[in-house]
Parts: structure tokens; sequence; C-alpha cells
């Protein structure tokens, strides 16, 4: 179970992380920039695979409501 939820918030880190680089990139968007925000996105798609895959070890966890908001 510790594993698993490790594994999710190391996920989860990354994923926001590959989210700012995302923003970054666009917000500063040229047209070069067009196969890096494509790797980002593939990357961003991969990891939403991943935390899905891991979400059926996580399922006893509860997340008090007022957090979400």
């Amino acid at each position: 179970m510790s594993d698993s939820l490790t594994k999710l918030a190391t996920e989860l880190e990354y994923l926001i992380d590959k989210i700012w680089n995302l923003y970054v990139t666009v917000t500063d968007f040229q047209p070069q920039s067009q196969s890096r925000v494509d790797q980002i996105l593939n990357e961003i798609i991969g990891l939403l695979k991943d935390i899905d895959q891991t979400k059926g070890q996580c399922q006893d966890i509860n997340i008090p409501g007022q957090l979400l908001k």
C-alpha cells in the first residue's frame, strides 16, 4: 500500500511538472516549438495512463472533499 501511494504521489508530482512545462512552452509559443509541445503532450498522456493503472491499487484512500475545492 505504501509503495503504491508513493508511486502515485511521484507520478502526480511529475504530471504537475509536465503541465507546467507545457504552460511555459505554449505561453511563449513559436512555430518551431510545435514538436516540443507534441512531445510534452505525449508525456502527459503517458503519465495519465500510468496514473489510471495505479488507481486500482489505491482504492481505500479517502480524500476530504474540502481538499478538492
